[in-house]
């Protein structure tokens, strides 16, 4: 009988060569950027506000999205609910801070309380956010603080599975090495395995 040991490398193995091919197929645009992810109120960072923010997005998610230590911590000292989100997509300041690779900003917001599996309106958790573009410190940052990595977005796929189909194999890595489970498929029914194997083609 297979050990699990065994039956975990041999899933690495082949999960690792389907990345390794997939990978070099992507087109370059298609590609996860860690350099360009700046949303639209990081870029005005000057005015704090984003066009694409509505009003009543809470001030403390705007500040985290654009890494402003003094002002997260000026609104934590005066009661600001550090878990809460923008109405259109639900995010929180967390979810910002770990989708633009704010690193000392998601320590701060965690020292504090701050939800590290909440999910947006997709479901997506910031580790997940922290994945879509390429954070690769972010995520062991989170998986060092123990983060849940048997939550799923509303597509029914856990970090890993979102990992595999984006041909991330640095962080398929990561997720594997702290415990994620190999065997997860989403809502259609897909592994790892085969979501990294849809992904060469793309």
């Amino acid at each position: 009988m297979a050990t699990k040991t065994t039956i975990t490398t041999t899933f690495h193995l082949a999960l690792a060569m389907m990345l390794a091919i997939g990978w070099n197929m992507i087109a370059d645009d298609d590609k996860p950027s860690g350099s360009n992810t700046t949303t639209n109120s990081a870029v005005q960072a000057a005015g704090k506000t984003a066009a694409s923010d509505v009003p009543s997005t809470p001030k403390i998610v705007l500040a985290a999205e654009i890494n402003d230590l003094d002002a997260v911590k000026s609104l934590l000292s005066s009661g600001a609910d550090f878990n809460a989100k923008d109405p259109e997509y639900q995010e929180t300041a967390l979810i910002r801070a770990a989708a633009n690779g704010h690193q000392e900003m998601i320590a701060l917001l965690l020292d504090n309380g701050a939800d590290i599996n909440a999910q947006d309106a997709f479901g997506n958790t910031p580790i997940m956010h922290a994945l879509f573009h390429a954070r690769e410190k972010v995520v062991k940052q989170l998986l060092d603080k123990n983060t849940d990595l048997t939550k799923r977005n509303n597509t029914g796929a856990t970090v890993l599975l979102e990992a595999a189909y984006r041909g991330n194999a640095p962080i398929c890595d990561m997720l594997i090495a702290s415990g994620a489970d190999i065997n997860a498929v989403d809502k259609s029914g897909k592994s790892a395995l085969l979501r990294a194997e849809n992904r060469q083609v793309i």
